[in-house]
């Protein structure tokens, strides 16, 4: 048991594991590739650490062989909802209870002949972790549902990744995703004056890189669109930012910027 749940932490944070087979460990799997790696993870996850999952993590993240891994890979469905809820200040720390119900495309439940019908949570529900997020197996969340989390009838040690246009659609209209995004536009124009400070720190708080001056100029360029868009558009304004105040246009304008790159590639990488 030790040997096999050391291994699923190590396929997390390196994209693979020590043994290529996760979910088989038999005489069809693949022989580990560090049998002694393996090995020492397993005891000293078992003996050393008193099967403290974290712990392990922490090990691995903090050790000379993940830093000097280069390797990108794709944030997890429910990592990708969270971040951005994180980056926003949305996210609701609370641990434990029951299970809460986000909101999600009206009309799924009742399309789907479940004879259920959806009612999201108001409040801090809607902004909790992933992992409490309602599951109902014939209709599962959809934007979780899109990025190949896993429909839990059965188990799946390694999850599957495709990247298909429905993807990009959900990051830039999901509510949560648009909810984020207008809660981070509003910290962005309270505490900067300018596009290019705000396209600046949009784009390190979500990449973690600093862009160069041409990746400046186009995030700069897209926020004076959206401003001249929202500018001749205030009914759409008011929808966007459900209100109006004397910095609705700017607050909608950078929520467009921030929308747009939570579809970044690199937002979405580890």
């Amino acid at each position: 048991t030790a040997r096999v749940i050391a291994n699923r932490i190590w396929h997390y944070h390196f994209g693979r594991g020590l043994v290529a087979t996760p979910s088989d460990f038999g005489a069809m799997g693949f022989r580990p590739s560090n049998p002694e790696l393996l090995d020492w993870l397993a005891l000293h996850f078992q003996n050393d650490l008193g099967w403290d999952v974290k712990a392990l993590c922490r090990e691995i993240a903090l050790s000379s062989a993940y830093r000097r891994f280069t390797t990108a890979r794709r944030l997890s469905a429910e990592e990708i909802r969270d971040q951005a809820l994180s980056i926003s200040g949305l996210l609701s720390l609370q641990l434990g209870g029951p299970s809460v119900k986000p909101p999600q495309p009206a009309g799924l439940w009742e399309e789907g002949g479940i004879q259920h019908r959806y009612h999201p949570d108001e409040g801090e529900k809607r902004f909790r972790r992933s992992v409490y997020t309602f599951w109902r197996r014939t209709s599962p969340p959809p934007m979780l549902n899109l990025f190949d989390a896993p429909s839990r009838e059965i188990c799946q040690a390694a999850r599957l990744e495709t990247r298909t246009p429905l993807q990009v659609l959900a990051l830039l209209n999901d509510p949560a995703m648009t909810e984020a995004a207008r809660a981070l536009a509003h910290r962005l124009v309270n505490d900067y004056r300018n596009d290019e400070s705000r396209s600046l720190v949009a784009f390190q708080t979500l990449t973690g890189f600093t862009p160069d001056h041409g990746r400046t100029l186009q995030l700069t360029s897209l926020l004076v669109e959206a401003r001249n868009f929202f500018s001749d558009n205030p009914s759409q304004t008011a929808r966007f930012v459900q209100g109006s105040d004397s910095k609705s246009i700017e607050i909608a304008a950078t929520a467009c910027l921030v929308r747009m790159l939570f579809a970044y590639e690199k937002t979405m990488t580890r």
